[in-house]
């Protein structure tokens, strides 16, 4: 119950950051890596997966710019970001194009030590969206993604725009309570 009021708070609070600003072209903002000194820091997360929605909706624009074009700046930039600690990373996207995968999720990276450039590469294989909204698919194969790693900390980082997402992930959800942090980007636009 914490874990679905921490993910609708996490919602709420992206329409607030978002809210309904007066639609305009716009390009995505500049990006700069930050390296870290990782003998400063110790991870708080031993597994991550990140859930990538590559679903038909994601064609759509947000801000004049297209849904899956900023999902994918997102993902490519949490890879340069998020600095190479030992932890056990994983890219699983559901919803794409048949002519990217006839699977409706399929894992592209991972599970395995965190490389920021073979995430980044397995990712480049997801090129165009065109699928079906079945989150609670990719859902249910985490649990089989993440069991056996090592480590007491998961994490799920769940990038969609939430469109016609079933009801089924809920269910998907509880399923996997008690063993993760989940952190949504939900690529929304409220006003549309």
């Amino acid at each position: 119950m914490k874990l679905l009021v921490r993910s609708l708070l996490t919602f709420l609070a992206v329409l607030f950051i978002f809210g309904c600003a007066a639609k305009q072209t716009s390009t995505l903002p500049s990006f700069e890596t930050k390296q870290f000194d990782t003998n400063a820091y110790a991870p708080k997360v031993d597994n991550f997966l990140i859930i990538f929605d590559a679903s038909r909706s994601m064609h759509y624009n947000y801000k004049g710019t297209p849904k899956f074009e900023i999902a994918q700046a997102i993902v490519n930039r949490m890879s340069d970001t998020i600095p190479q600690m030992g932890q056990t990373a994983g890219l699983r996207s559901f919803g794409h194009s048949p002519k990217v995968s006839k699977n409706q999720t399929e894992l592209y990276y991972g599970m395995e030590k965190f490389s920021s450039n073979n995430l980044k590469n397995n990712f480049a294989k997801i090129t165009e969206p065109g699928g079906l909204s079945k989150l609670y698919l990719a859902l249910e194969e985490a649990k089989t993604d993440l069991e056996g790693l090592s480590g007491d900390m998961n994490a799920i980082i769940i990038i969609s725009d939430e469109h016609k997402i079933p009801n089924p992930v809920a269910e998907a959800i509880q399923a996997l309570k008690g063993h993760l942090w989940f952190l949504h980007l939900f690529l929304s636009d409220p006003c549309r």
